[in-house]
């Protein structure tokens, strides 16, 4: 059963491969079509620069937006290679940019239980942006659980320790290079959190997001941090039994909406874990059937696929502070779809069986 098994999945491995790079090619084309701004990725080049040149990397303000470094230092190390690049010549790594950290930590938890890199790939993607840091929780939280129930915990408790590891040693490496950047970094830049952008900006597709167009504030306050606890508690909590069971990819799907949910910023393009949400709906539709099950897969497919988030007003003028019911709806729309799907993961866990090998 095991030869079989792995013959499938090198027969299929060629098929995905050419899935994948015709996506990146047609969505490169779509980029190129739509003439897609690349401002990210020279804010990108310029704090390349900065290291490069000695300067302040936190005091950075980059293109005619004024946008400030808002990353961990390790992730301005790996910055510097775009300054050896023309502008002209960075927009395919633009697109390829926006997928880097979900590969890593996709590629990070299909490792086999107790691979001896297991964990790298999470450590990594969350010194370059922390909101990664919660799969290794995830882990550790599967481990706490199938120990509890006398199961195999110390592969998963293993690999979130490579992973909390790989990111103290990438993040230590980065304060030998950067020492004044990396305190400026952990002792303040860290905590603002108003730094990242401003919360009602629609592109901000987080609870935090949702709250200051629902309120019409600016800053939600300690009303999101509770709100937002609420639902990294009940997100996680989907996602470990849905692990424990043996769904991984359920349980990774999982754990990233609740980490796109819950962290201050979430613009749209952090939302590229729609992809593996939408698979996984497809994929149940088309082993259980149902009309419920396929108009779910359909609904999320056409969510991510709408561009609705942008219907609404969004000049710089801040209109979205004065958004109206119908508007506050569609600029949530990324949130509303990811409750929905750990709402559907969580009626599912009846239906997977408890697998203590995980």
């Amino acid at each position: 059963m095991t030869v079989l098994a792995m013959t499938v999945v090198r027969r299929q491995a060629p098929l995905a491969a050419v899935g994948c790079l015709l996506s990146f090619v047609l969505f490169w084309a779509a980029q190129r079509a739509a003439d897609v701004s690349m401002i990210d990725l020279m804010v990108y080049r310029a704090e390349g620069l900065a290291v490069r040149s000695g300067v302040d990397l936190y005091a950075l303000r980059a293109t005619g937006a004024d946008l400030p470094m808002t990353y961990p230092p390790f992730a301005a190390l790996l910055f510097t290679p775009l300054t050896l690049l023309d502008p002209v010549d960075l927009r395919p790594l633009a697109t390829l940019g926006n997928l880097l950290l979900a590969v890593l930590v996709m590629w990070d938890l299909t490792r086999r239980p107790g691979h001896r890199w297991a964990g790298a790939g999470i450590g990594l993607a969350a010194a370059i942006k922390l909101t990664p840091a919660l799969f290794a929780v995830l882990l550790l939280l599967v481990g706490v659980v199938v120990a509890a129930r006398r199961g195999a915990w110390r592969p998963p408790v293993r690999h979130a320790c490579v992973a909390a590891a790989t990111f103290l040693g990438a993040t230590l490496l980065a304060a030998l290079v950067l020492p004044e950047d990396s305190r400026n970094f952990w002792t303040r830049v860290v905590f603002a959190a108003g730094r990242v952008g401003r919360a009602e900006n629609t592109a901000n597709q987080s609870v935090r997001g949702v709250l200051a167009r629902l309120l019409h504030t600016a800053d939600p306050g300690a009303l999101w941090a509770v709100v937002a606890a609420l639902v990294c508690v009940a997100g996680m909590a989907v996602a470990v039994a849905a692990a424990v069971r043996g769904e991984r990819a359920w349980g990774a799907a999982a754990c990233a909406a609740t980490a796109l949910l819950v962290s201050p910023v979430s613009w749209s393009h952090h939302w590229v874990w729609c992809v593996p949400m939408v698979l996984l709906l497809w994929s149940r539709a088309t082993r259980w059937g149902g009309a419920g099950r396929w108009a779910a897969a359909g609904a999320l497919t056409l969510v991510f696929c709408s561009y609705a988030l942008w219907w609404v007003p969004h000049t710089p003028g801040r209109p979205e502070l004065t958004q109206n019911f119908g508007q506050m709806a569609l600029s949530a729309i990324y949130p509303l779809a990811a409750a929905g799907f750990l709402a559907l993961a969580a009626a599912s866990l009846r239906r997977w069986r408890t697998n203590r090998t995980v």
